[in-house]
């Protein structure tokens, strides 16, 4: 390594409960800049012992004839240090979400925007409508989880997690109900700081009232309708009832559900019915490699 000439200055702050960001500024002759450069990569920040979390050099700008008026000759060189990432360990933090996406469907073909749709049981006798709900909201509060690793299995165990809500509750997350956490976004970036490590950045969204509560819908079931027979105006425009008061059966769609355990339609509404919207599942990854909350 070159002689360096002059320190010029030097800082460190914490960027985390364990981690630092730091940085260094040095005075070299242009000649001996690529050296000072290559001996400075990937070092460990100067005076700060921190074990597994001490700070190692991971960028560096060199600028030849930084003073060519006062320092003729001379580059300054400036070495940014960052603690590492530690493999199969995770951090959690909180921000917020401007608003939230809009899904067309849920996962049984229900539409949850627009037209109310309906979905036909295959009977054809019963069928349940989505009523609408409170799915977009103009701000709720995301959690981001950020980890290592330093296997391409560790990122492959969070595949198809994308769009997956909680089905148990998630102690380390800051101890989020079921169903209250989505995934809605992830990151990957692939690292060498030495070594390979995969930097993954994972975005959960939070709702208090769970994810698959906030689309509701009613049930309906066909049945025959007994109507009075009307017979139409000569202009087209009323229907009067025929006077010997002749009646028919017309087939229409009241509120009602099937009885499971007696194989019946019942016509009254149940309690309100939750659509579900998303796909639950473990979240033992994330929480496992969080540290206690």
């Amino acid at each position: 390594m070159a002689v360096i000439q002059k320190f010029r200055s030097r800082r460190r702050f914490r960027s985390g409960p364990f981690h630092w960001d730091a940085q260094q500024k040095l005075e070299c002759l242009n000649s001996e800049s690529r050296g000072v450069e290559d001996g400075l990569w990937f070092q460990p920040y100067p005076g700060l012992s921190a074990g597994v979390y001490t700070p190692f050099c991971i960028g560096i700008d060199v600028t030849e004839n930084y003073d060519p008026n006062r320092r003729p000759g001379y580059a300054l060189v400036h070495a940014l240090y960052k603690t590492l990432r530690q493999p199969g360990k995770a951090k959690i933090g909180i921000t917020s979400s401007l608003e939230s996406a809009l899904l067309e469907k849920d996962l049984g073909g229900l539409r949850l925007i627009g037209k109310i749709d309906t979905k036909e049981e295959p009977n054809k006798i019963g069928r349940y409508k989505t009523t609408g709900g409170k799915y977009q909201q103009a701000s709720r509060r995301v959690f981001v989880w950020r980890a290592a690793f330093d296997t391409k299995a560790g990122v492959n165990s969070l595949n198809n997690m994308m769009n997956r809500v909680n089905v148990s509750r998630s102690p380390r997350m800051f101890n989020a109900p079921a169903q209250t956490l989505r995934v809605f976004r992830m990151e990957v970036a692939h690292v060498w700081t030495g070594y390979d490590l995969w930097y993954v950045n994972v975005y959960f969204e939070e709702e208090p009232d769970g994810w698959n509560n906030v689309i509701k819908r009613y049930s309906e079931v066909k049945i025959p309708v007994r109507m009075p027979v009307f017979t139409l105006s000569s202009d087209g425009k009323s229907y009067t009832p025929v006077t010997d008061s002749k009646q028919t059966d017309v087939i229409t769609w009241v509120k009602g559900y099937l009885d499971n355990t007696t194989g019946t339609y019942v016509l009254k509404q149940p309690d309100d019915q939750d659509t579900r919207v998303f796909k639950t599942t473990s979240f033992a990854n994330f929480n496992n490699l969080l540290d206690e909350f």
